[in-house]
């Protein structure tokens, strides 16, 4: 089977993810999302991959550089980029992507920023909601007028953590949820 070819939103390109994974596993951490861009104007490509541990600790500065010089020595074998890049590893931060559907079961009671892959029927391409129940097919949420949706996983373009009040509560109290471990990718 061609991994490249599995799109999701961790690996929206579908070029990266088979062989980030192991890379960052054999590092006790999980990949949360590989995005290209060109974060800095004539600097070309930039590949950044975000990572996070297995058990919720903070992210070492260490362990962002093993797996760093790891994958660039995949990335020059592999050669997905197709020319120069710029290798960036790092936590994906407090307002966060949700690339599985253990993320969104992580999360349940915070708030989320989410975008469709098609208009919902009242027209919507955006929401914030807060996630408030999860299963094997989707999710549902409550918007900020109180209503209730039910959505699938293949409705999603991309989805964000919103780094609310509470949610910088909940970390300063050392209570950030840990991660759910699952293999199953939420497909773009």
């Amino acid at each position: 089977m061609d991994h490249r070819a599995k799109k999701t939103l961790q690996d929206p390109e579908g070029r990266f993810a088979h062989f980030i994974e192991p890379v960052a596993a054999a590092h006790a951490c999980r990949l949360v999302q590989v995005r290209i861009g060109g974060s800095q104007a004539g600097s070309g490509n930039a590949l950044e991959v975000f990572v996070e541990t297995l058990d919720g600790s903070p992210l070492s500065m260490d362990s962002c550089a093993k797996i760093s010089r790891e994958v660039s020595t995949l990335l020059d074998v592999e050669n997905p980029m197709g020319g120069a890049y710029r290798l960036e590893v790092g936590s994906p931060g407090l307002d966060r992507p949700l690339t599985a559907l253990a993320d969104f079961m992580r999360f349940q009671g915070y708030e989320v920023k989410l975008e469709f892959k098609r208009p919902l029927s009242d027209g919507q391409k955006r929401m914030r909601a807060r996630i408030l129940a999860v299963n094997d097919k989707g999710f549902s949420v409550e918007d900020d007028q109180k209503r209730h949706f039910e959505l699938e996983m293949g409705d999603i373009a991309s989805a964000r953590l919103i780094a609310s009040e509470e949610l910088i509560r909940a970390v300063q109290k050392g209570q950030f949820p840990k991660p759910v471990i699952t293999t199953h990718p939420m497909e773009a």
